[in-house]
């Protein structure tokens, strides 16, 4: 063996037996359980859970619209953990009407696209754009609050049901979706009869 000026065949040993020694170590680390906890979730197929603020959000981006036709402007607002729809006249003085929905009560699987539910909480409309939910135990549990500006008219009731609109048909089916998970992050469930399983 040809060993250069200064270097001698133990120091030679010594390098490659640290080499070694570096190279288990680190081995062993990157395969301990200790590591592999830090990266769990992160790799591929993990879901990460999406906030009720960004739940929100992406509703409120589909379904405010000014619908030219009627002259009106629609809105969705959220307060805690309840829904606000509105629908307001351009001019603001002609009406407004609002429903204030608690999404813990509501039913998460009622969100539907494209019906309109009539005053029984049966579905008797085709809007293709609009958006419904129902409560969970059928409790008119839903405000829904009509003011008339120029005769200061002003009605309350309590509903089992809500609606509003979207920009679009495709827009209401995805944000139909997004409520249903707005509505379990509010802590909304299906409400068990007694011979469900």
């Amino acid at each position: 063996m040809i060993y250069t000026k200064g270097e001698t065949k133990s120091g030679k040993t010594v390098s490659w037996l640290l080499l070694l020694l570096t190279a288990a170590v680190l081995t062993v680390s990157l395969s301990s359980p200790c590591f592999s906890e830090s990266k769990k979730g992160v790799g591929k197929g993990q879901k990460r859970e999406i906030s009720k603020e960004e739940t929100f959000a992406y509703i409120k981006e589909r379904c405010t619209i000014d619908n030219d036709n009627a002259q009106t402007r629609d809105n969705v607002y959220l307060e805690g953990c309840t829904f606000i729809s509105e629908t307001k006249s351009y001019d603001n003085t002609t009406y407004m009407h609002r429903r204030y929905a608690p999404l813990g009560k509501l039913n998460p699987e009622s969100p539907t696209p494209g019906v309109w539910p009539s005053t029984n909480g049966i579905k008797f409309g085709l809007i293709a754009n609009s958006i419904s939910y129902t409560t969970s135990d059928e409790s008119p549990l839903v405000k829904y609050v009509v003011d008339g500006a120029v005769d200061r008219y002003h009605n309350e009731s309590m509903q089992n049901y809500g609606y509003f609109q979207c920009e679009s048909e495709t827009k209401a089916t995805q944000a139909a979706k997004a409520l249903k998970h707005l509505i379990k992050l509010c802590g909304g469930t299906v409400k068990k009869d007694l011979f469900d399983e």
